[in-house]
């Protein structure tokens, strides 16, 4: 994997406690979760948090990042506990006295979290607000996700087939394939 060669060069450079070793350990934390392999993404999110909260103090709104991969990784390995302590940390960090953009993926890895735990109605009302905040380049995942959970709640499955096609539409056009097929077919089992 290239940024495993990234890290390498980044630790040599830098020394392994740098911030900038940091941000690769996320980027390869996040690479490993979105192949599945979540006890590795884990790993190397451990350390960037450790990191980045030795260098930026406990309560930085940047460490909402690795606590958001870190909690989606604890959810893949069915540590749902951790995950939400990580998820509900990564939310208190972004709070500002008004809703923004950055509350969004805090927000749609703790509606992953509750879908996980097979509490779709839990939810939707966090995948809701995650899907009001969110940029229109980056809501796709929070789409599909608030698509799930209406679903499975039996709360509005016509707009979670709308929801599900739009992602897969936004997938289609971006190219990403792995992505593309999983609505699909998701879309395809529920026709």
């Amino acid at each position: 994997m290239r940024f495993e060669r990234a890290l390498a060069i980044h630790e040599k450079t830098f020394g392994p406690e740098h911030p900038d070793v940091a941000a690769v350990l996320i980027n390869v934390g996040g690479v490993l979760a979105d192949l599945g392999r979540y006890e590795e993404a884990r790993v190397r999110l451990e350390r960037a948090l450790t990191v980045l909260e030795k260098a930026l103090g406990p309560q930085h709104p940047v460490l909402s990042i690795p606590l958001t991969l870190l909690g989606r990784a604890l959810t893949g390995l069915g540590r749902y506990e951790e995950a939400q302590r990580r998820l509900d940390r990564a939310l208190v960090l972004q709070q500002q006295p008004e809703e923004h953009a950055g509350l969004m993926e805090p927000l749609t890895a703790l509606g992953l979290l509750q879908l996980a735990r097979g509490r779709p109605a839990a939810a939707v009302p966090l995948l809701e607000r995650a899907l009001r905040l969110a940029p229109e380049e980056a809501a796709t995942e929070t789409r599909f996700v608030l698509a799930r959970a209406l679903w499975e709640s039996k709360q509005d499955r016509p707009r979670a087939l709308e929801l599900a096609a739009r992602a897969r539409s936004d997938w289609q056009r971006r190219g990403n394939a792995p992505r593309l097929a999983e609505v699909s077919q998701w879309l395809a089992s529920r026709r």
